[in-house]
């Protein structure tokens, strides 16, 4: 028996959707479950299975060792508090890096080192990608929209370039959890039982977004879970202040429990060099304007290296400036506002807009000192004293995620003919197409220009003009993918209203797959 594809994009809160009897899980379901699932284990298992485990750059002199030492410590029944290793000591659980009160690190007293930070691996991505889906689906969308949605999330962008900085994306894999809970609590406010299920899971799962040992995760995390918290509560109008209190209760649940890592890591920070912050410190790492480029084709300034290509040759490495969802996910968001017809009261606006405001908020945040917003954001507490701003474009990545998932849900709604008039549809589904194919236009034609003005274009990027002449020529090759998957997207959109239920989700989970498969080995491998 086949299942019809058109079953995938259907609600989650359709009477079509068959659940397994004495199950939470509904049938459907549970093929995107496995793949999510099982995708973390294929990419960081196999490779450690075979000798090469998955432990690039700072988490190799930094994040591995210090997990090691604190896994030590608790195999020897002591606290992990201290480390006599450097200087005449130093904080271990106060120094944020070493996760020391993370519950993954604990793996490292049982197991052996590489087996401990692998199976930490598999958990932080199958967490974000399936925390993701689980948010996407109570926000009844359909299985392949809340699938496209996770996978883009959790294996392209920022957390998949970011593997060499394991506190930030461990952080940032329960803010869908997070997400969720606030959901759950803005929906079902007067069901006192459920609601005290969903205060537990966002007190734990906000909770581990401070244990996990990342100060820059934990404020992208308040970016975008006040963000969309404030939004959720507004729209409830008379009934918001029961759900206000629910959440703000889990939220300050939730910082008590992280507490136990943020009180003794702003202490140490008090101490040391970071306390004497400055608008330069927190200026640099601020995402160049031009740059954003990269977020329509990633190697523009060099890749990974991979296939002859020659690897990041700016000023900065690869993984801080890496944004990049896919195609799909820009068009999404540039197609929604094709749609948008604002109403008074926020309960008549589209529940998909808060994303494109918490997406710009990470792209301006992303930006830092390079925007007239810098002076001011300096002096945000906490904030203003990091450095690195251009981790922020977490925020965006995470906003596009979720916005390909609402387009993917119905990217293309049905036209109806005018009585009388063959050919001429109600309403202007013209505004989506056009919008959403400026993104793959635009992809399409910075690819192009790096192939025939490579010099001229690396150079108004910031790179010399020798150095611009010499690489182009080994850039090129790495460019044509680009330049086909942005004419491919243009030409989708365009004939998007034109497929059939069938094809509609098989075209759009191949390109998210052939799109997600080039970044990967460009951009990560």
């Amino acid at each position: 028996m086949r299942t019809d594809p058109s079953l995938l994009t259907r609600p989650a809160g359709s009477s079509a959707v068959a659940r397994v009897r004495g199950s939470w899980l509904p049938r459907g379901d549970v093929l995107p479950v496995l793949l999510l699932a099982l995708l973390p284990a294929v990419v960081f298992g196999i490779p450690a299975l075979l000798g090469h485990a998955v432990v690039p750059g700072d988490d190799m002199t930094q994040n591995f060792p210090l997990r090691e030492l604190a896994g030590s410590q608790l195999r020897a029944g002591h606290l992990p508090l201290f480390d006599p290793w450097i200087w005449s000591g130093a904080p271990l659980l106060g120094g944020w890096n070493a996760a020391a009160a993370y519950p993954l690190t604990w793996l490292f007293a049982i197991l052996p080192g590489t087996a401990a930070w692998t199976a930490g691996l598999i958990l932080t991505w199958e967490t974000a990608g399936l925390g993701m889906f689980c948010f996407l689906r109570a926000l009844r969308l359909g299985r392949l929209a809340g699938f496209l949605g996770a996978l883009s999330f959790a294996f392209a962008g920022a957390m998949s370039a970011q593997v060499s900085h394991f506190g930030l994306v461990a952080g940032m894999s329960w803010v869908p959890l997070v997400l969720l809970a606030i959901l759950r609590l803005c929906r079902h406010s007067a069901a006192r039982g459920a609601r005290f299920r969903w205060i537990a899971v966002l007190t734990v799962s906000a909770g581990l977004v401070i244990l996990a040992g990342e100060p820059r995760a934990v404020d992208d995390a308040l970016v975008i879970v006040l963000g969309y918290a404030t939004w959720m509560i507004a729209r409830l109008g008379r009934d918001w202040f029961r759900a206000a209190v629910s959440v703000a209760a889990g939220l300050a649940l939730g910082a008590c429990l992280g507490a136990v890592q943020w009180l003794p890591g702003l202490a140490a920070v008090s101490t040391s060099q970071r306390a004497g912050g400055s608008v330069a410190l927190f200026d640099s790492g601020s995402l160049p304007v031009r740059w954003l480029l990269l977020t329509l084709v990633p190697d523009l300034l060099g890749g990974s290296g991979s296939l002859r290509q020659p690897a990041f040759f700016s000023g900065y490495n690869l993984t801080e400036v890496t944004s990049y969802v896919g195609i799909l996910p820009l068009v999404a968001a540039f197609a929604l506002l094709g749609r948008l017809r604002p109403g008074r009261g926020l309960s008549r606006w589209p529940e998909w807009i808060v994303w494109h405001i918490i997406g710009l908020a990470g792209a301006v945040l992303a930006l830092g000192g390079n925007t007239p917003l810098g002076p001011l954001l300096y002096r945000l507490p906490l904030f203003g004293g990091q450095r690195l701003q251009s981790r922020n474009i977490l925020v965006l990545d995470l906003a596009l995620a979720v916005l390909l998932a609402y387009w993917a849900d119905q990217p293309a709604p049905a036209p109806r003919l005018r009585r009388g008039l063959p050919g001429f549809t109600r309403g202007r589904t013209w505004p989506e197409t056009a919008l959403g194919a400026i993104p793959a236009i635009a992809v399409a034609a910075v690819a192009v220009l790096g192939l025939t003005r490579g010099p001229a274009l690396l150079h108004w990027l910031g790179i010399g003009l020798s150095r611009a002449a010499s690489v182009s020529g080994q850039l090129r090759p790495s460019l044509i993918p680009y330049a086909v998957l942005g004419a491919a997207a243009v030409v989708l959109v365009i004939v998007m209203r034109r497929l059939g239920p069938r094809s509609r989700p098989r075209l759009l989970a191949g390109f998210v797959a052939v799109d997600l498969v080039v970044f990967t080995v460009l951009c990560v491998v």
